[in-house]
């Protein structure tokens, strides 16, 4: 009864306002309903066009400024009266019990009322610590200093501020692990190509990390397992080396499995989504989609992740030839209410997959592909969509090679010989320029293929036998080594290369006929 007092003398002494929320709809409709309801209906899509609905002014003025800055307002006092853990995981439903809790409790502790805050942070603390919250347990340790100065307990002080200095050095090491990955992944994102000199940073930082693990042992951090799987896996990514990294990830998968009820399905799902991108820079087809279904299964298809899960899922179907799933991969992207907003390099992106998936279709067998590829082609106007990627052309050694690629495969399949000539003199002066035969050994060697075109004066016969050679060192890289090639083949460069012998085969016999 002395914490309900202690709670109640605190409601008895201070003049309240109560929240603003749009649970309780007006009588009337008022101009801040309907310009929440239009929001949340999807009705206005700019400030222009709410304006103009509400006050019949095109270009938004002082009154609709402050209507839009009350109805923010609304709405987050509405998000106080709302449960988000409803449905949600059990990490989520602990997540939003301690960070609620802690609110309340710092709001009882500030008001005088600490017998209640501290009965509340006593059970608040525990769950933060099973769920290793290590800023909301360092939150509950503060106010439990507060607490005992009050009452003068001497002993439990001590025994705080030996928690405090415990759990601010977990912190700390935390942070830094959060700054360490995220050095390692600007470096490795703002290109789509291979960083082998990322490597030994990498390796630097996940050494830091385990030894913080072993300092730490007792508490298990969940952070800093969870990083170190990351930037340990990045290591091995960062130079191609992915079956190494796909070992970490199983190592990660373990680690999740002992540790299940503190794990959240979105974290699994981030791991999931790496390891299938490492299945496909391997082109292991077989695991690959067995890992792509258990994605679909956790991630919810509204998310972000799904669109990127649908990228690697797409690059999946495309090497194994289901090329009517891979057509219905980029439709669904393309359609996605999010991709237009989010996603401006991956815009880029699709254009080239289509390319790709295009080529693909009317080089196919299947007549029905082809017809498929056909209109697709008329549709996209293909031609004209890869001339306006710009962001891309920067990415010297990863997507641009991709692009001049399948420039030079239309030239082909478009019997444009003149324009392929110089397709092909731009990919020798590029593999010149910018490429390292060692860095990027298939990449090299599949441009040298490309370039006997020329010098076979297009002649299946001849281009074949010149290729030979090439192709067997290509064949051969890829099963010697695990630093085999870029994810952005797309379409392996073995395909390719049969594709394009039976192009030139097809061109031959055309000209004959």
């Amino acid at each position: 009864m002395d914490k309900l007092r202690d709670i109640a003398r605190l409601i008895k002494k201070k003049k309240f306002k109560t929240l603003n929320t749009f649970f309780d709809k007006p009588i009337h409709e008022t101009n801040t309903q309907k310009l929440f309801e239009g929001v949340i209906e999807e009705k206005y899509k700019t400030d222009s066009q709410a304006s103009f609905d509400i006050f019949g002014a095109k270009v938004p003025d002082e009154r609709y400024r402050k209507l839009k800055s009350n109805v923010k307002e609304q709405m987050l006092d509405t998000l106080m009266n709302l449960d988000i853990s409803v449905g949600a995981s059990e990490r989520l439903k602990a997540t939003y019990k301690c960070e609620k809790s802690l609110f309340i409790a710092k709001m009882l502790s500030k008001n005088g009322s600490y017998l209640a805050s501290y009965d509340i942070l006593k059970r608040n603390i525990s769950l933060a610590k099973t769920y290793k919250m290590t800023s909301v347990i360092l939150n509950c340790l503060e106010i439990f200093l507060n607490y005992y100065s009050i009452t003068g307990d001497k002993k439990k002080i001590l025994e705080t501020f030996k928690e405090i200095n415990f759990f601010k050095e977990v912190y700390f090491a935390e942070l830094q692990a959060n700054e360490y990955f995220h050095t390692i992944s600007i470096k490795f994102i703002n290109s789509k190509s291979l960083k082998p000199n990322l490597a030994e940073e990498a390796n630097k930082y996940s050494e830091e990390i385990s030894k913080n693990l072993k300092k730490f042992k007792r508490y298990n951090s969940l952070v800093l397992n969870t990083i170190y799987f990351k930037i340990k896996s990045a290591s091995f990514e960062v130079k191609g080396d992915f079956g190494k990294a796909l070992a970490v990830y199983n190592q990660a998968e373990k680690y999740f499995l002992r540790n299940e009820k503190i794990i959240s399905p979105f974290l699994v799902t981030q791991f999931l989504l790496s390891k299938l991108n490492c299945y496909v820079f391997l082109q292991d087809y077989k695991n690959g989609m067995y890992v792509g279904e258990r994605i679909a299964q956790l991630l919810p298809n509204s998310s972000l992740n799904y669109i990127f899960f649908l990228f690697d899922y797409f690059l999946l179907t495309v090497q194994s030839k289901k090329l009517t799933h891979s057509l219905k991969i980029l439709e669904e992207i393309n359609s996605h209410e999010k991709f237009e907003i989010f996603f401006e390099e991956e815009r880029e992106i699709l254009i080239i997959l289509y390319h790709y998936l295009i080529f693909a279709l009317l080089t196919d067998k299947d007549e029905s592909l082809v017809k498929k590829g056909i209109k697709l082609r008329e549709e996209l106007d293909v031609s004209l969509q890869i001339e306006k990627i710009k962001n891309l052309t920067q990415d010297k050694k990863g997507l641009n090679v991709a692009i001049l690629i399948i420039k030079l495969l239309f030239c082909l399949l478009d019997k444009d010989y003149s324009k392929a000539m110089d397709k092909i003199e731009n990919l020798r002066q590029y593999a010149f320029r910018y490429l390292r035969k060692n860095d990027y050994f298939r990449m090299d060697c599949f441009i040298r293929m490309l370039i006997l075109i020329d010098s076979g004066d297009f002649d299946f016969q001849v281009v074949e036998a010149k290729g030979e050679q090439l192709l067997k060192k290509l064949k051969g890289f890829r099963t010697s080594s695990s630093n085999s090639f870029l994810n952005w083949e797309i379409i392996p460069y073995e395909e390719l290369w049969k594709k394009t012998i039976e192009l030139l085969k097809k061109n031959k016999s055309s000209s004959m006929s």
